[in-house]
């Protein structure tokens, strides 16, 4: 009995150690297939005649081709297009599909194309989907003036920034002729917003201005130089009883002027009394828009206001573009005290004017926001050139672990067999 317990171990340790070889072998030969596949796939070397051109036909120059059998191949065959934008590389190929995979890469641009292409054909043309930047554009502030500015053209892609043009020279126009230093600008809708204009004014302002397709169109660019102008036009106030309370009703005529920003600007106001004057509040009833002129409708809580105390009102009023420029006006108003109620008076106008830069700080503190006009947004379609997933390459891949998947469920199964021996 223990003899043949004896032996039954040791058969099930020597079918463990074959097992183990077998799962050797199975792996190596297995990597070996593999390897074998992936080179009895590549073909012979071949010599490709390889053309680039842009959407207008224009040969693209100084491009840099790089040519593999597949998108995952190791060996890479690299030449530079011509004045014809032709490259010739000579080249292995994928002998199943008959095709390479080609990217190609141009100065500040990075990669600009890449794809499988089919080698039938040994010249192979390839048009990118691009043109050419050409413009005049333009500079005008934002009362529709040409205004002088000084500039550089700048491409930006991620962390890098080119200089493209530079012009020190105040002008009143950025001109853009397609070329810089024998290479094309090139323009879609994926570049289009990398390209950066810095602005320098006359009035020491820097201004940025990113591309779009709005600018290319009316080949101009207006630019915030000035600060917001408001005035006080005219200010009437009357004493009026409603329900069975006295208030001022104040009316406010406010110009507001910023050229083509007028109706972008924000207008906010804050009140203040002396601090020896009994609180009150003001409300805003209503407001109405005529252009630029605003008028404006309060009612003032009058406590108080037939016993003979008299009133003073500060406004400030706050203009703020859409730039973050503001300018400021104080306006004092004298509220007398009446005897007759709906009694109509007309205040003067005492005012100070301060102009201050507040970029991205919004100026108003109180919650009398009097009038706000929203902004307008410009959205830009993009996409991206074909690309190639390499589907062979993939293929191979499963090829390669199908073995290991295989062995490990040949143990999986002996070993439930020795268990069942036992």
């Amino acid at each position: 009995m223990l003899i043949n317990t004896f032996n039954h171990k040791v058969l099930i340790f020597e079918q463990i150690i074959l097992l183990f070889i077998i799962i050797f072998m199975l792996l190596t030969v297995n990597s070996h297939i593999a390897g074998s596949i992936s080179y009895w796939n590549i073909g012979d070397k071949i010599t490709l005649h390889i053309k680039v051109s842009l959407l207008d036909n224009k040969p693209l120059p100084n491009a840099e081709i790089i040519v593999k059998p597949t998108i995952y191949s190791t060996h890479k065959y690299i030449n530079k297009t011509n004045n014809n934008g032709t490259a010739t590389i000579t080249t292995e190929y994928d002998a199943i599909t008959n095709t390479v995979y080609v990217e190609i890469n141009y100065w500040v641009y990075g990669k600009i194309y890449s794809g499988k292409i089919s080698v039938i054909n040994k010249n192979i043309a390839i048009t990118l989907n691009y043109t050419i930047l050409r413009a005049s554009i333009n500079i005008y502030n934002e009362y529709l003036e040409p205004t002088n500015v000084t500039y550089k053209l700048l491409y930006v892609c991620g962390d890098n920034q080119t200089i493209l043009l530079e012009n020190n020279t105040p002008t009143t126009q950025v001109l853009i002729n397609g070329i810089i230093d024998n290479h094309y600008l090139l323009l879609n809708n994926n570049t289009l917003q990398n390209y950066i204009l810095l602005l320098n004014t006359m009035e020491k302002h820097r201004i940025t201005v990113r591309f779009d397709q709005r600018i290319l169109e009316e080949k101009r660019v207006v630019i915030d130089i000035y600060d917001p102008i408001i005035s006080v036009e005219r200010s009437t106030y009357s004493i009026q009883k409603i329900n069975h309370e006295y208030f001022y009703k104040i009316l406010l005529t406010i110009n507001v002027c910023d050229g083509v920003n007028t109706e972008d600007t924000r207008l906010y106001v804050k009140y203040y009394y002396p601090k020896e004057q009994k609180p009150f509040k003001i409300y805003l009833v209503g407001s109405k828009t005529n252009g630029s002129i605003i008028i404006f409708i309060y009612n003032v809580s009058s406590s108080g206001i037939m016993s003979g105390t008299n009133k003073t009102l500060i406004l400030n009023i706050t203009a703020m573009d859409p730039y973050g420029k503001s300018t400021t006006l104080f306006k004092t108003i004298y509220l007398s005290t009446l005897s007759k109620l709906n009694y109509t008076s007309t205040t003067p106008t005492t005012t100070t004017i301060t102009t201050k830069y507040l970029v991205g700080e919004n100026t108003s503190t109180t919650s009398n926001t009097l009038h706000l006009t929203s902004t307008r947004n410009i959205s830009t379609e993009y996409f991206s050139p074909p690309y190639s997933g390499g589907k062979e390459a993939e293929t191979l891949t499963f090829i390669y672990y199908l073995g290991p998947i295989i062995s490990a469920s040949i143990l999986l199964y002996e070993f439930i067999r020795l268990r069942r021996g036992e």
